[in-house]
């Protein structure tokens, strides 16, 4: 099987696939590794506690701790022998394939052939899942994943199509826990300002807002409001504003009879040609378009 290497995708275009799960209650002395896998891998501590070792790095383990093994890499899991794991794994592939040698990897390493390997991953608007992530303050990571878990041992009727939505919308929430707290959960403090920058922005989205203005509302550095803010969604201050006034346009434009310079005016903008302008550029059509149900939707 030739191998694919190296596709280069965003987070969106993920078309998740559910190679093997399982919950599986370690062995005191059990011995579970080392050994490489030919797809990706999570492995989420469900209970117990002791090491998890991924390329040569060891990590102390406990309930709420969640892993993550890329094709390739050499793994191992110690349980401690007073207080063994409960692992709910995971092994998937971001994207379809219609075959799959060996989904959860030989038991020796030896036995491990590279060729075999069917994807590598890398993201454009993503830095990657890392080797451990914190999820202990965070038991809806357990919950979603274990929900995945359930269907795919159920295996009901239409279930696959539920697994796969299912795994996606897990990874989605897995990468947000990453990139909006660097680890999985952000400080107290920073999640509670972060969470009142957003609602700001959503009670003024209509009035001219910078940096500097937020970071004095919320007594952070205009810079670290910048980093916060691009963690959160992916967008600047001015891009994220400009979705949102677009997208309430769309509401008012799609769901009420308000003018046209009426609807410009309370999204912020003053001159009609230049928000039509905006409009057509982000919405690929006129704001005149769709108040005449002229498009399809």
């Amino acid at each position: 099987m030739n191998p694919i290497f190296h596709q280069l995708l965003s987070l969106d275009e993920i078309d998740p696939r559910v190679n093997y799960m399982n919950i599986i209650q370690c062995e005191p002395n059990g011995v579970y590794g080392p050994r490489m896998i030919y797809d990706y891998h999570f492995m989420y501590v469900m209970r117990g506690k002791g090491e998890i070792e991924i390329n040569g790095t060891a990590y102390h383990a406990g309930e709420g701790d969640l892993f993550f093994n890329e094709p390739g890499v050499v793994h191992n899991i110690l349980p401690d022998p007073s207080d063994p794991f409960l692992l709910n794994g995971l092994h998937f592939t971001f994207l379809p394939h219609e075959k799959l040698p060996y989904p959860i990897g030989p038991l020796e390493v030896s036995l491990f052939r590279r060729e075999q390997i069917v994807e590598r991953v890398s993201f454009k608007d993503f830095s990657g899942f890392p080797n451990h992530i914190d999820c202990r303050e965070d038991v809806q990571v357990g919950e979603k994943l274990l929900a995945v878990t359930r269907e795919y041992e159920e295996q009901k009727r239409y279930c696959k199509t539920r697994i796969d939505g299912l795994l996606k919308a897990w990874l989605a929430y897995v990468a947000q826990l990453v990139e909006v707290g660097g680890k999985a959960q952000p400080e107290a403090r920073t999640k509670q300002s972060l969470r009142g920058v957003i609602d700001f922005i959503h009670a003024h989205y209509n009035e001219p807002l910078t940096y500097e203005m937020l970071g004095q509302q919320f007594s952070f550095h205009p810079n670290y409001i910048n980093r916060m803010l691009r963690a959160w969604s992916g967008y600047s201050l001015h891009q994220y504003v400009l979705n949102l006034r677009m997208k309430k346009a769309l509401d008012m434009l799609v769901y009420t009879s308000v003018p046209l310079g009426n609807i410009a005016a309370l999204v912020g903008y003053e001159d009609v040609s230049y928000f039509t302008r905006i409009f057509k550029k982000k919405m690929g059509c006129t704001p005149g378009q769709v108040r005449k149900n002229t498009i399809p939707w």
